[in-house]
């Protein structure tokens, strides 16, 4: 019997699963069927990078062929430490990052990069990676995205306008909804027969009505 599609979302640095885009994320696809896993990290206002991955490898679990893993901002790193040390063979649907980094924490390397991480083994990890970044944030420059798409070989979506993508109320510009990130998540999946089934129904009624 075939897993049911599973999605991990770890939030980002001072955030909560449910914030903002985050918690309108996980609402849509349990909507659609898939088991959406989005643990709160602890110390999450001054992080300890070392309990953040070990919390969100308890809460994932094992990893398969169905699971897609979701980081933002400080989620990312931890997203690809806890992927780059998975014990084992794996290869899981794919990794979406939204203003995710690789290089380091206010330029310095954290305990997410020592050892550094390997991006060839995250490449051959994840069928499908997709890296979400707005043109103007002002947290994380949009140049460390993309190197870190470059990096890990993924498909970029640039967000205009966007800034940080940042769920907390309490702050300006909040991000209530992403669709890309939904996009993307859905992307790392193979349509199942039934998806498939009423896409050509939909083809066909459009096409009767023409």
């Amino acid at each position: 019997m075939m897993r049911r599609r599973r999605v991990v979302i770890a939030h980002g640095w001072n955030d909560a699963p449910s914030n903002g885009w985050i918690n309108w994320l996980a609402t849509e696809l349990r909507a659609r069927g898939f088991e959406v896993v989005a643990p709160e990290f602890p110390h999450r206002h001054v992080p300890r990078l070392k309990s953040w991955v070990e919390t969100l490898g308890e809460a994932a679990g094992r990893l398969d062929g169905n699971t897609v893993l979701v980081g933002y901002s400080l989620g990312s790193p931890t997203t690809l430490r806890f992927l780059n040390d998975y014990p084992g063979r794996v290869k899981i649907a794919g990794l979406v990052l939204v203003a995710g980094f690789g290089d380091g924490i206010r330029e310095r390397p954290g305990a997410l990069f020592r050892p550094a991480l390997d991006f060839d083994l995250i490449r051959k990890r994840a069928r499908r990676r997709v890296c979400i970044y707005s043109d103007n944030d002002w947290l994380i420059a949009p140049e460390r995205s993309k190197d870190l798409a470059r990096r890990i070989g993924a498909g970029e979506v640039v967000v205009l306008g966007a800034g940080h993508f940042v769920a907390l109320k309490q702050l300006p510009r909040v991000t209530d909804r992403l669709p890309a990130a939904l996009e993307a998540v859905l992307s790392c999946y193979r349509p199942t027969w039934r998806e498939r089934l009423a896409r050509m129904r939909l083809w066909l009624r459009r096409r009767r009505s023409r």
